[in-house]
Protein backbone atom coordinates (compact mmCIF):
# COMPACT_ATOMS: atom_id res chain seq x y z
CA UNK A 1 0.00 0.00 0.00
CA UNK A 2 1.14 3.93 -0.67
CA UNK A 3 2.89 4.96 2.22
CA UNK A 4 1.30 7.68 4.68
CA UNK A 5 2.97 10.85 3.75
CA UNK A 6 4.17 13.29 6.28
CA UNK A 7 1.49 16.21 5.30
CA UNK A 8 -1.94 14.08 6.17
CA UNK A 9 -5.11 15.45 5.79
CA UNK A 10 -5.56 19.18 7.41
CA UNK A 11 -8.79 18.97 7.18
CA UNK A 12 -9.34 16.08 9.34
CA UNK A 13 -9.32 19.10 12.73
CA UNK A 14 -12.70 19.37 14.17
CA UNK A 15 -15.33 21.80 12.10
CA UNK A 16 -18.23 23.48 12.91
CA UNK A 17 -21.28 20.76 12.46
CA UNK A 18 -23.00 21.45 8.97
CA UNK A 19 -26.11 21.24 10.71
CA UNK A 20 -24.81 23.72 13.43
CA UNK A 21 -27.17 27.20 13.12
CA UNK A 22 -23.79 28.84 13.39
CA UNK A 23 -22.19 27.61 10.91
CA UNK A 24 -24.80 29.12 7.95
CA UNK A 25 -25.93 32.54 9.77
CA UNK A 26 -28.19 33.60 6.81
CA UNK A 27 -29.99 29.75 8.34
CA UNK A 28 -30.10 28.52 4.38
CA UNK A 29 -28.83 25.09 3.68
CA UNK A 30 -25.23 24.82 1.78
CA UNK A 31 -25.14 24.80 -1.84
CA UNK A 32 -24.52 21.52 -3.65
CA UNK A 33 -21.32 22.86 -5.14
CA UNK A 34 -19.75 23.55 -1.57
CA UNK A 35 -21.18 20.52 0.00
CA UNK A 36 -18.90 19.01 -2.84
CA UNK A 37 -15.79 21.38 -2.20
CA UNK A 38 -16.20 20.14 1.53
CA UNK A 39 -15.87 15.98 0.58
CA UNK A 40 -13.17 16.74 -1.32
CA UNK A 41 -11.29 18.99 1.25
CA UNK A 42 -11.77 16.14 3.32
CA UNK A 43 -10.26 13.44 1.43
CA UNK A 44 -7.14 15.59 1.19
CA UNK A 45 -8.27 18.78 -0.84
CA UNK A 46 -7.67 19.95 -4.15
CA UNK A 47 -3.52 20.19 -4.14
CA UNK A 48 -3.54 16.60 -3.32
CA UNK A 49 -6.15 15.60 -5.42
CA UNK A 50 -4.74 17.08 -9.08
CA UNK A 51 -1.72 15.11 -8.54
CA UNK A 52 -3.13 12.26 -9.12
CA UNK A 53 -2.60 10.84 -12.54
CA UNK A 54 -3.51 7.18 -12.32
CA UNK A 55 -5.12 5.94 -9.55
CA UNK A 56 -5.03 1.83 -8.93
CA UNK A 57 -6.42 -0.23 -6.42
CA UNK A 58 -7.01 -3.60 -5.55
CA UNK A 59 -9.55 -5.26 -3.13
CA UNK A 60 -10.62 -8.67 -1.93
CA UNK A 61 -14.60 -9.09 -2.94
CA UNK A 62 -17.59 -11.35 -1.46
CA UNK A 63 -20.32 -11.51 -3.73
CA UNK A 64 -23.30 -13.88 -5.04
CA UNK A 65 -20.93 -15.82 -7.20
CA UNK A 66 -18.37 -16.09 -4.77
CA UNK A 67 -15.22 -14.63 -4.08
CA UNK A 68 -13.04 -12.69 -6.15
CA UNK A 69 -10.82 -10.14 -6.87
CA UNK A 70 -10.75 -6.30 -8.57
CA UNK A 71 -7.73 -4.66 -10.13
CA UNK A 72 -8.88 -0.75 -11.57
CA UNK A 73 -7.08 1.55 -12.71
CA UNK A 74 -8.53 4.73 -13.38
CA UNK A 75 -7.77 8.38 -14.66
CA UNK A 76 -9.63 11.46 -15.92
CA UNK A 77 -11.11 11.66 -19.53
CA UNK A 78 -13.36 8.37 -18.72
CA UNK A 79 -10.34 6.21 -18.96
CA UNK A 80 -10.43 3.30 -16.94
CA UNK A 81 -9.21 -0.41 -16.68
CA UNK A 82 -10.96 -3.42 -14.86
CA UNK A 83 -9.79 -6.40 -14.09
CA UNK A 84 -11.75 -9.53 -11.95
CA UNK A 85 -10.48 -12.78 -11.38
CA UNK A 86 -12.84 -15.59 -9.54
CA UNK A 87 -11.98 -18.16 -7.45
CA UNK A 88 -11.33 -20.20 -10.09
CA UNK A 89 -8.82 -18.00 -11.82
CA UNK A 90 -11.56 -17.00 -14.52
CA UNK A 91 -10.82 -13.56 -15.77
CA UNK A 92 -12.51 -10.88 -16.89
CA UNK A 93 -10.77 -7.63 -18.19
CA UNK A 94 -12.85 -4.41 -19.81
CA UNK A 95 -11.49 -0.82 -20.77
CA UNK A 96 -13.04 2.42 -21.53
CA UNK A 97 -11.51 5.25 -22.59
CA UNK A 98 -13.74 7.99 -23.33
CA UNK A 99 -16.66 6.89 -26.05
CA UNK A 100 -14.81 3.82 -26.67
CA UNK A 101 -15.22 0.72 -24.82
CA UNK A 102 -13.60 -2.85 -25.36
CA UNK A 103 -13.24 -6.44 -23.87
CA UNK A 104 -10.03 -8.46 -24.34
CA UNK A 105 -10.23 -12.25 -23.45
CA UNK A 106 -7.03 -13.22 -21.26
CA UNK A 107 -6.76 -16.61 -23.06
CA UNK A 108 -6.90 -15.34 -26.58
CA UNK A 109 -6.21 -11.51 -26.56
CA UNK A 110 -8.61 -11.02 -29.16
CA UNK A 111 -11.04 -8.25 -28.32
CA UNK A 112 -14.72 -7.03 -28.30
CA UNK A 113 -16.23 -3.53 -28.56
CA UNK A 114 -18.25 -2.76 -25.43
CA UNK A 115 -21.78 -0.90 -25.80
CA UNK A 116 -22.42 1.92 -23.25
CA UNK A 117 -23.79 0.04 -21.09
CA UNK A 118 -20.96 -1.94 -20.25
CA UNK A 119 -18.69 1.15 -20.58
CA UNK A 120 -20.82 2.78 -17.46
CA UNK A 121 -20.59 -0.71 -15.69
CA UNK A 122 -16.39 -0.83 -16.49
CA UNK A 123 -16.59 2.90 -15.40
CA UNK A 124 -18.86 2.46 -12.00
CA UNK A 125 -15.95 0.46 -10.35
CA UNK A 126 -13.58 3.06 -10.14
CA UNK A 127 -15.06 3.74 -6.83
CA UNK A 128 -12.73 6.00 -5.60
CA UNK A 129 -11.62 8.03 -8.52
CA UNK A 130 -15.59 8.87 -8.90
CA UNK A 131 -15.29 10.00 -5.25
CA UNK A 132 -12.47 12.02 -5.53
CA UNK A 133 -13.95 13.72 -8.70
CA UNK A 134 -17.66 14.31 -8.05
CA UNK A 135 -17.40 17.72 -9.56
CA UNK A 136 -15.40 16.18 -12.71
CA UNK A 137 -17.72 13.14 -13.39
CA UNK A 138 -20.91 14.60 -12.39
CA UNK A 139 -22.94 17.48 -13.12
CA UNK A 140 -25.86 19.71 -12.82
CA UNK A 141 -25.00 19.34 -8.68
CA UNK A 142 -28.71 20.45 -6.98
CA UNK A 143 -28.96 19.66 -3.47
CA UNK A 144 -32.47 17.61 -2.92
CA UNK A 145 -32.68 18.33 0.92
CA UNK A 146 -32.12 16.15 4.23
CA UNK A 147 -31.97 12.39 4.14
CA UNK A 148 -31.44 9.50 6.18
CA UNK A 149 -28.61 7.12 4.18
CA UNK A 150 -28.33 3.60 6.07
CA UNK A 151 -28.29 5.12 9.78
CA UNK A 152 -26.85 9.07 8.95
CA UNK A 153 -28.12 11.75 8.26
CA UNK A 154 -27.04 12.78 4.91
CA UNK A 155 -27.46 15.74 2.25
CA UNK A 156 -28.33 14.41 -1.04
CA UNK A 157 -27.21 15.99 -3.55
CA UNK A 158 -28.68 15.05 -7.28
CA UNK A 159 -26.13 14.82 -10.20
CA UNK A 160 -26.33 13.44 -13.93
CA UNK A 161 -23.39 11.41 -14.90
CA UNK A 162 -21.51 10.91 -18.26
CA UNK A 163 -24.27 8.70 -19.70
CA UNK A 164 -26.77 11.16 -18.87
CA UNK A 165 -28.44 8.80 -16.18
CA UNK A 166 -29.61 10.54 -12.90
CA UNK A 167 -27.13 9.92 -9.91
CA UNK A 168 -27.16 11.20 -5.84
CA UNK A 169 -24.30 11.93 -3.27
CA UNK A 170 -24.89 11.29 -0.35
CA UNK A 171 -22.79 13.73 2.18
CA UNK A 172 -22.51 13.43 6.21
CA UNK A 173 -24.58 16.45 7.84
CA UNK A 174 -22.19 16.87 10.55
CA UNK A 175 -19.05 16.82 8.75
CA UNK A 176 -19.51 16.53 5.36
CA UNK A 177 -17.89 13.44 4.81
CA UNK A 178 -19.06 11.74 1.17
CA UNK A 179 -21.10 8.26 2.87
CA UNK A 180 -21.80 6.72 -0.53
CA UNK A 181 -23.80 6.99 -3.82
CA UNK A 182 -26.76 5.81 -5.52
CA UNK A 183 -26.43 5.36 -9.85
CA UNK A 184 -28.90 4.33 -12.47
CA UNK A 185 -27.91 1.49 -13.93
CA UNK A 186 -29.16 0.40 -17.54
CA UNK A 187 -29.21 -3.65 -17.49
CA UNK A 188 -26.67 -4.98 -19.25
CA UNK A 189 -28.68 -8.10 -19.72
CA UNK A 190 -31.97 -9.90 -18.19
CA UNK A 191 -30.66 -10.10 -14.68
CA UNK A 192 -30.10 -6.81 -13.96
CA UNK A 193 -33.53 -6.02 -13.64
CA UNK A 194 -33.05 -3.13 -10.33
CA UNK A 195 -32.89 0.46 -10.87
CA UNK A 196 -30.31 1.78 -8.97
CA UNK A 197 -27.43 0.46 -7.22
CA UNK A 198 -26.03 1.79 -4.07
CA UNK A 199 -22.85 2.14 -2.60
CA UNK A 200 -22.13 2.53 1.33
CA UNK A 201 -18.42 3.60 2.31
CA UNK A 202 -16.24 2.64 5.15
CA UNK A 203 -13.01 2.34 7.10
CA UNK A 204 -11.73 5.80 6.37
CA UNK A 205 -7.93 6.31 6.66
CA UNK A 206 -5.25 8.53 6.07
CA UNK A 207 -3.00 7.21 3.56
CA UNK A 208 -0.22 8.63 1.01
CA UNK A 209 -1.99 12.31 1.74
CA UNK A 210 -5.12 11.27 1.20
CA UNK A 211 -8.23 9.91 3.24
CA UNK A 212 -9.74 7.20 1.99
CA UNK A 213 -12.45 4.62 2.54
CA UNK A 214 -10.97 1.18 2.76
CA UNK A 215 -14.10 -0.93 2.32
CA UNK A 216 -17.50 -0.63 0.45
CA UNK A 217 -21.05 -2.73 0.35
CA UNK A 218 -22.83 -2.56 -2.75
CA UNK A 219 -26.14 -3.09 -3.34
CA UNK A 220 -28.14 -4.33 -6.58
CA UNK A 221 -31.88 -5.30 -5.83
CA UNK A 222 -31.56 -8.04 -3.44
CA UNK A 223 -27.77 -8.37 -4.39
CA UNK A 224 -25.23 -7.24 -2.02
CA UNK A 225 -21.86 -7.28 -2.85
CA UNK A 226 -18.65 -6.55 -0.08
CA UNK A 227 -15.36 -5.21 -1.22
CA UNK A 228 -12.35 -4.97 1.17
CA UNK A 229 -9.04 -2.66 -0.69
CA UNK A 230 -5.71 -4.23 -0.29
CA UNK A 231 -3.67 -2.14 -1.99
CA UNK A 232 -4.23 2.35 -3.17
CA UNK A 233 -1.39 3.58 -5.29
CA UNK A 234 -0.99 6.55 -6.81
CA UNK A 235 0.46 7.32 -11.05
CA UNK A 236 2.34 4.14 -10.60
CA UNK A 237 1.08 2.65 -14.25
CA UNK A 238 1.95 4.00 -17.55
CA UNK A 239 -0.73 6.07 -19.06
CA UNK A 240 -0.36 3.34 -22.16
CA UNK A 241 -2.67 1.48 -20.53
CA UNK A 242 -5.32 3.22 -21.55
CA UNK A 243 -4.56 3.57 -25.39
CA UNK A 244 -6.98 1.48 -27.64
CA UNK A 245 -5.54 -1.25 -29.02
CA UNK A 246 -5.38 -0.83 -33.44
CA UNK A 247 -7.42 -4.06 -33.61
CA UNK A 248 -10.12 -2.81 -31.13
CA UNK A 249 -10.11 0.48 -34.16
CA UNK A 250 -10.61 -1.88 -37.09
CA UNK A 251 -13.78 -3.75 -35.25
CA UNK A 252 -15.01 -0.22 -35.07
CA UNK A 253 -14.56 0.85 -38.41
CA UNK A 254 -15.76 -2.25 -39.90
CA UNK A 255 -19.52 -3.20 -40.56
CA UNK A 256 -21.65 -4.24 -38.05
CA UNK A 257 -21.93 -8.05 -38.57
CA UNK A 258 -18.21 -8.33 -38.53
CA UNK A 259 -17.97 -7.10 -35.06
CA UNK A 260 -20.50 -9.17 -33.66
CA UNK A 261 -18.84 -12.48 -35.62
CA UNK A 262 -15.20 -11.26 -33.89
CA UNK A 263 -14.28 -12.74 -30.47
Amino acid sequence: MIAAMSSLLAGCAPVAPWDDPNAFPSARPPEADQLIARAADLMGGEQAIGRICILSTIADCEGPPGAFTTTVHAANGQRVVLRQVDAAGGEFVGYANGDIGWMRDPATGEHQPADAALRSMFLGHAFHHLALHLDDAFRDHELVGRSLFGDRLCWKVGMVDAFDSPAWAFLNVLHGRLEGLIFTVDAVDAVDAAPTITIFFSDWRDEGGLHLFHALALRHGAELWRYRFTDIRINDQDPAIFDVPPAVRDLLAAPPEAIAGDR
